[in-house]
């Protein structure tokens, strides 16, 4: 929409600078006549500035013109750069389900390769201490600046899977809006999380869960 009302405006004032050009030509050939039939009254005495102010004003509109359309075209090219908005329906198209995060996983072992998914998990630091995805890296909100460039630990990823503790996570659904905004490419959304990998057999890292307490990890 942002794209479309700059086109709009740009438009308006197309026509607008159109019409004027064309009412001040039209001015300045009124004025030639004029000029011309009064030349014997008036001569060489009217002042220079009078006689070109006509002809300087559609100067001034070209000129003007120009600076608009230079500022227009960086604001859209800062429109596309940095201000994609992320729906959630977008979002919503982007999920993935937890038999496919395994498979993904698997892949990964046996390729024996380490840039096939990337698990991020933006829940608070201490949430994450005390039980995540295997592999998961906890990654805070905060951190994603607009202006700074793409991460390349986590650009060189071919699958960025977003995941917090159920569909509910705002977190998770904010970071996974934000990564695709950004321009991060792959990026999809593990929207049952957590729970939905506890539910199939998963099991989790970290020092409250029943392998840590069962070691004796503090």
């Amino acid at each position: 929409m942002q794209f479309l009302s700059i086109g709009s405006v740009l438009g308006w004032l197309n026509r607008r600078w159109s019409a004027e050009a064309v009412y001040h030509q039209a001015h300045n050939h009124k004025y030639a006549c004029e000029r011309q039939q009064s030349s014997n009254h008036w001569g060489n005495s009217r002042p220079a500035a009078h006689r070109q102010v006509s002809y300087a004003y559609p100067m001034m509109l070209r000129g003007l013109r120009s600076v608009v359309w230079v500022g227009a075209l960086i604001c859209m090219s800062s429109l596309w750069a940095c201000g994609t908005t992320i729906s959630d329906k977008d979002l919503d198209e982007k999920q993935v389900s937890v038999a496919e995060v395994r498979r993904l996983q698997d892949l990964q072992k046996r390729k024996n390769r380490d840039d096939v998914i990337l698990l991020i998990d933006p829940r608070p630091p201490a949430d994450f201490a005390k039980g995540h995805i295997p592999g998961a890296r906890n990654l805070q909100l905060s951190t994603i600046q607009p202006n700074d460039p793409l991460d390349p630990t986590i650009d060189r990823f071919k699958n960025i899977v977003v995941y917090g503790k159920d569909p509910s996570s705002a977190a998770a659904r904010a970071m996974a809006k934000t990564l695709m905004a950004k321009g991060y490419s792959n990026v999809v959304w593990f929207a049952t999380g957590i729970h939905s990998w506890l539910t199939t057999g998963g099991q989790l890292e970290g020092t409250d869960t029943p392998q840590a307490q069962a070691s004796g990890t503090p």
